[in-house]
Parts: C-alpha cells; structure tokens; sequence
C-alpha cells in the first residue's frame, strides 16, 4: 500500500480538485472533493491518498469521527493521471500514476473535540468549537472490495487541552493507589502532586503517563506502531519532543484524562473518560508528540501554517530505572 498526508487549514482548497478518468463508460472529469462547497464552513482538514489492494487495508478504519460525506466510483486512469486545479500539487501513489482501472473511494469525517460534543448550542457558539473541528478526508484507490473496513478499537482522543496536559492511566488501580495514600472523597491531587512526593510514586509504580506545560491547544492522542498496515497518522511526520514512562505491562488499556480534571479528583466517582488500547510490547511507554503543519495557499491575511499537533503513545521493550516525562512542549517551536 502507500500512503500520503496533506493538512490544510480551509477545507475549501480541495474543492476545485479535478480527476480525468474513463468513467461509466465515457470520460469524465471528476470532481472529487465537491462536496466541502456544502459544508457551510471551511475546516481544517487531513487528506489522506492511498492505494490499497483491498479496501480492507485502508486507514480509514482508524477514524471514527462523524460521516459526513462517502462516494464510490468505478475508474479507468491514464498513464500520468493527476488531480488537477489545486494550488499545492497533491501526489497520487505510484501505482495510481501507472493508470488502469480502480474502485475509488472519497469520504470525509468530522472530529469535534470531547468537550465541544458536551457543550450547549450556546456555549458551542460561544467558546467556538467550530474552529477546533478537523475534517478527516480519505481518497481511497484500490483494485477490489473484498470486506468493508471496520472501525479499529483503537481510534483517536480528540480533546482540547490547556498547560495542564493529559494523563494516561487505568483508572481503578490509579484510584486504589489515592485512596491508600490520600483516603477516600474529593482530593486536590495538583496540589498534592506538587507539595508531596505522590506524583514520582506513582511513576515509580508505573501507574501514570503525565504529559504537563504544554501548549494549550486542541490534540490527537493516539496509539499507533510505525508501519503498521493501514495506519495513516502519523506517517512521516519528525517526533517534535518525546517522554518514557515505567507503566505496568498488566494494563492494556488506558483512559485519556484531562489534568485539569486532578483539581477536583474524586475517589468515589468514576466519569466515562475516553479510553485507548496502548500498542506494543514491554514496560515502557514511550509517548512522541509530532506537529503537522497545515497550509494555507491562498489566504495572505492568516499564517501559512496552523501546528495541527498529536501524541503517540507506545510500548518498548527497554530498560528504564525511572520515568522521564514530558513537562514542557512547545507546539510552535516544533513549527520552525
């Protein structure tokens, strides 16, 4: 398979993208990604091309987000195809460029962060959420269809996070081990983590991922090996900043917990935090946070690039006396 990523930071400079190709019998040009015209606003958007032999194998199974927008179409390509009416050329696979026929599939999803999909249609308007949403649109050519493919348990958290950060653990022993050193109830664990030496025990139990001082921004926190079939993100992309954590090898899955959320930790409630399956073998987590830059090829009165920023969370089979984790990540220096 291959694969290729592109972000952007208007959906609508993919709206003009043209496809010439042999289609229901006759030639035709495609417009393939008309349908970001009707939207109604213009997201910041991950295209994904790939070439698949089945549609199986594709990345899309990893995005879980609202369906918006899915299209199948039988092609016949010309040796040298290419979309045409783009600013910033997009490069099909090589397999694609050699021409013949394919099934194409366009679809788009779109992620709203957990904490606009809570919010009230005031406070959306408001605090904005709009802004934070990411189209997720996949450009699909494979030579058959051999099963749909299902969703992954493993997708995205998408969550907007502030100098807090995330942290990452299982929640009933992490709880166990508050309730044994602190006692049952409503406890300010900020407070604790940085006046008493609960926060290095609990590393040294291996029982928390922390990532803190970190840009406030909207997230992707993944768990996704280099490589693996059908993974899209990240693909490419150099590691901005990494941290290694000791984490118990008995806990496979993990809830992805806002910090802010320690200020007012209670023992005895359990909220329904967004959970992810951590990939890999061995008692370390190693968790890499990369920076897409998404483009902007038109409009002079915005950056060109907006960081569209995610971390990846691993296990490695290495040796590590103590955690060494991330408490200060510049998004913007990871621009540069």
């Amino acid at each position: 398979m291959e694969v290729n990523n592109y972000f952007y930071q208007a959906s609508k400079h993919l709206s003009a993208a043209c496809l010439s190709a042999s289609h229901d019998g006759k030639l035709d040009n495609i417009d393939v990604f008309h349908f970001v015209d009707g939207l109604g606003f213009d997201y910041r958007s991950v295209l994904t091309v790939e070439y698949v032999d089945a549609l199986v194998q594709s990345s899309r199974k990893y995005i879980d987000g609202d369906l918006i927008y899915e299209r199948k179409y039988e092609v016949d390509l010309r040796s040298g195809v290419a979309l045409s009416n783009l600013a910033i050329d997009i490069d099909l696979p090589d397999a694609v460029r050699r021409g013949g026929r394919f099934e194409m599939h366009v679809s788009a999803r779109r992620y709203v962060p957990l904490i606009g999909r809570s919010c009230t249609a005031e406070e959306y308007e408001t605090r904005g959420v709009v802004y934070s949403e990411i189209l997720f649109i996949h450009l699909i050519f494979c030579k058959e269809e051999k099963t749909t493919p299902q969703l992954r348990a493993n997708s995205f958290v998408y969550e907007s996070y502030d100098q807090l950060g995330f942290l990452g653990v299982d929640e009933n022993l992490f709880n166990s081990f508050i309730v044994k050193k602190l006692g049952h109830g409503k406890h300010d664990l900020l407070n604790s983590f940085t006046t008493t030496e609960i926060a290095n025990e609990l590393f040294q139990a291996g029982l928390m991922i922390l990532c803190w001082g970190i840009t406030p921004w909207v997230y992707m926190v993944n768990s996704i090996r280099q490589g693996e079939e059908g993974s899209s993100f990240p693909v490419g992309l150099p590691v901005c900043q990494s941290g290694s954590y000791v984490f118990l090898e008995e806990i496979e899955e993990i809830s992805v917990i806002p910090g802010v959320a320690l200020r007012d930790w209670d023992t005895n409630v359990q909220r329904a935090w967004p959970r992810i399956r951590l990939n890999g073998v061995g008692r370390v987590v190693k968790v890499d946070l990369c920076v897409a830059k998404a483009i902007n090829p038109y409009d002079t009165s915005v950056p060109d690039c907006l960081p569209m920023p995610f971390f990846n969370l691993n296990r490695i089979d290495v040796a590590l006396a103590e955690s060494v984790p991330i408490l200060s990540a510049d998004i913007e220096s990871c621009m540069s």
